[in-house]
């Protein structure tokens, strides 16, 4: 039920970029080299040259990190360029409007000029409006859609979509795309009224429709949010009313076999979960990040806080009550038949799985426990003495002075993560086999078939691509945003990085 963001990323505090002025030029062709080792060839091919513009303000990167857009400044006017290909200058654009498609074909951004504001979808610009909400433009989940809001000169507001201006209101905003892409929904504004015009179809009015609570079905056939209408905060799904309550916690959402609506609302100062119509018992207090529906939609678990006891409802019943949980440590396992989450007695912490308790420890890892994908496995970080351990199916591993949350292989088998003890980092792979020291170990990515993995690491202040412990390609620059290793398939990966002033793409065939 968490609210969609983009992500964007600032380079002049990741990369420390220089503003040495030379010409772009063209992308230059990808050059073939050798790797470190001879089991492996690196491909680098210019994405662009950050050197080329006086200010450097974005570097984006598509979510398959594929591709990257840079923009900058040369000479008071501002240019984007797209995998080393420069476009034409602008008066301005605005940083944060940059951003990929979700299926990284194309790139939005927003462009003001002394009069209007406009967007750029994939090369073209589309109208001139007097402003873009939020600066922002929505895609579709294939990305073969795109909306956003506009203010219309003289008042008033609009939603255009695919480049077709929608009817006027005196607002328009929050336009969303249902998971198949053929529905569009948004809130408009007419005479102090809020409502949602779904498929071109004006539902009913209220005093207001809150903000973000949009949000359709995994099957795109239902619509659900949240309605105001004086002191009371409705649930509405597919223009039908529900209950009215004195607030909306969180929600609405729903499971993603689309079966079940759930909210969390306040009524009378109590916290009371809804599914489906259905209310629960009131409690005290939601416990924070501990919400959790099943991959498969039809289990529901919470953690909730009455008479001074928390405790986790499962499937609507409640479970053993401890003085504590642990907030976000509430998980399904992928197959939807497990269930773990941390408890509390105030002399101890420890795990409960499947209703057992597990060894107890000082405190538990940020980011665990983690299922395998199989659901068989279960590993978790635990701190005893000051040590941090990863219990991986009951057995404890070496004691570092820090550890991240680890990675299993897709076949479950492997499990990775990188550890510190002192100044010495190190990355930990299957059965507790440790890399050679390193000054820094970064993201790491294993191959579809789980036999191969790739991360990053810092050697005399250069970073270098690591592939089954061996460097095959670098050196890179020490920070580059989203710099992270995809595999491709069994035997090839990629990753963007910058080494100097160059933006590249690196490609790695095993």
């Amino acid at each position: 039920m968490a609210k969609r963001a983009f992500c964007f990323l600032t380079l002049a505090a990741a990369c420390g970029v220089g503003t040495v002025a030379r010409g772009a030029g063209p992308a230059t062709a990808p050059a073939v080299v050798a790797g470190p080792t001879t089991r492996a060839a690196v491909e680098e091919t210019a994405l662009g040259n950050i050197a080329a513009f006086s200010s450097l303000k974005q570097l984006v990167l598509s979510a398959d990190v594929n591709h990257a857009a840079l923009m900058g400044v040369r000479e008071g006017k501002h240019y984007i360029v797209l995998d080393g290909k420069e476009g034409p200058a602008y008066d301005w654009i605005i940083p944060e409007s940059l951003g990929f498609s979700p299926d990284a074909r194309k790139l939005a951004f927003v462009v003001q000029t002394a009069t209007d504001t406009l967007a750029v979808i994939d090369g073209k610009p589309e109208k001139p409006y007097y402003g873009i909400n939020h600066n922002r433009v929505f895609w579709s989940h294939d990305g073969q859609h795109w909306a956003y809001g506009v203010l219309v000169k003289g008042g008033g507001g609009a939603i255009v979509a695919d480049g077709v201006e929608l009817p006027h209101y005196d607002a328009a905003d929050s336009p969303q795309f249902s998971p198949d892409g053929k529905r569009l929904a948004y809130r408009a504004t007419r005479g102090g009224k809020q409502f949602i015009v779904l498929d071109g179809k004006e539902l009913k009015a209220y005093a207001a429709v809150a903000e973000g609570s949009l949000i359709f079905s995994a099957n795109s056939r239902h619509l659900a949010y949240e309605a105001v209408e004086g002191a009371k905060h409705m649930l509405v799904m597919n223009d039908q009313e529900g209950k009215a309550y004195d607030g909306v916690k969180l929600g609405p959402g729903f499971s993603t076999d689309s079966g079940r609506v759930v909210a969390v609302v306040d009524q009378g100062g109590k916290t009371v979960v809804v599914i489906n119509g259905k209310e629960s018992p009131a409690y005290d207090h939601l416990m924070a990040g501990d919400f959790t529906l099943s991959a498969d939609g039809k289990r529901v678990a919470y953690g909730v806080e009455k008479g001074g006891s928390q405790f986790i409802v499962l499937d609507g019943t409640p479970q053993e009550s401890f003085q504590a949980l642990g907030n976000g440590t509430l998980r399904f396992s992928p197959d939807s038949q497990r269930v773990v989450y941390q408890g509390s007695t105030g002399k101890s912490t420890f795990l409960v799985l499947d209703g057992k308790h597990l060894k107890p420890c000082d405190n538990l890892l940020g980011g665990t426990p983690l299922f395998s994908p199989d659901s068989k496995r279960m590993a978790y970080g635990a701190q005893y003495n000051g040590k941090w351990q990863l219990v991986v199916d009951g057995v404890e591993g070496k004691a570092y002075d820090l550890m991240e949350p680890p990675t299993f292989s897709p076949d479950s088998k492997r499990i990775a993560y990188r550890a510190v003890s002192g100044e010495k980092t190190v990355m930990v792979v299957a059965d507790g086999t440790e890399s050679k020291p390193l000054e820094y170990a970064g993201p790491l990515a294993f191959s579809p078939d789980s036999k191969h993995l790739a991360y990053l690491q810092r050697r005399d202040g250069k970073i270098y691509l690591a592939v089954d412990g061996q460097e095959v390609g670098g050196p890179y620059n020490p920070a580059t945003p989203e710099m992270r290793p995809v595999f491709d398939d069994n035997t090839t990966a990629h990753l963007i990085v910058t080494r100097k002033d160059d933006v590249l793409r690196v490609k790695v065939k095993l």
